[in-house]
């Protein structure tokens, strides 16, 4: 939440999320992206490897939400190794409102045709009720 009216949405990173999940939700923040990449030497890897991870996220968020009575306020975007419609519906199943699709949207094909993920956007849309 905001006093200004501007909406947050807080990037937990996929290791020791607890903690910044708990302060953010102490702090009024009800939206959540899980997760950002994980770090590694080279700088931050995503993909299939974060899903594990964001799945994990998006349970410990809402566990302390609804530890803190306020599940019903959360807005939740899910995001990490989304290459089939089965990731959808497993972030679906794990409480996301929402899905962000980060590499699989990387495709250089997409500067001329939705074509790589448009099945996935689709199937998102009817996950969600989203437009």
């Amino acid at each position: 939440g905001s006093d200004t009216g501007v909406g947050v949405i807080a990037k937990l990173p996929p290791i020791r999320f607890e903690a910044m999940a708990r302060a953010a939700l102490e702090d009024g923040i009800r939206g959540f992206h899980c997760c950002n990449t994980i770090p590694v030497p080279q700088g931050g890897m995503s993909g299939k490897p974060l899903m594990p991870q964001s799945l994990a996220c998006l349970q410990e968020v809402r566990d302390v939400a609804k530890a803190m009575g306020v599940q019903s306020d959360l807005f939740l975007i899910g995001g990490g190794g989304i290459t089939t419609r089965a990731d959808i519906d497993a972030y679906a199943q794990a409480g996301a409102h929402r899905v962000a699709l980060g590499t699989k949207a990387m495709n250089p094909l997409l500067l001329i045709t939705d074509g790589p993920i448009r099945g996935l956007i689709e199937h998102a849309r009817r996950q969600f009720g989203a437009s």
